[in-house]
């Protein structure tokens, strides 16, 4: 099984809210924190999302997939995911980034 179909309960736990309408897909960018390709991203339409992987397996299948990779956009982004690493110290600082990449109002 690839690893755009295997299933990703962290991915498809981040993706629920949105696909279920409780948050609604911002106009303008989305930035995705350490994204990672799975069917839950793929299973909707995304525009404007901007994706940072610094792995590079995942940022391959990203890639392939056709999402947009960048890294260290400045921002202000209306809505930023995050799929924290084990890491406690990285997983701070990937929040402490988000925070301060996110618009006035953004979740």
């Amino acid at each position: 099984m690839s690893a755009v179909t295997a299933t990703d309960a962290a991915l498809e736990t981040l993706l629920l809210p949105i696909d279920e309408g409780r948050i609604d897909w911002p106009a303008g960018q989305v930035l995705f924190l350490r994204a990672r390709c799975g069917a839950a991203l793929q299973r909707h339409a995304r525009p404007g999302l901007v994706c940072e992987q610094s792995f590079r397996p995942d940022a391959d299948l990203l890639r392939a997939a056709g999402f947009t990779l960048r890294h260290g956009e400045p921002g202000p982004f209306p809505l930023i995911l995050l799929l924290p690493p084990r890491q406690r110290s990285e997983a701070r600082a990937l929040m402490a980034r988000a925070a301060g990449c996110l618009a006035p109002g953004g979740r």
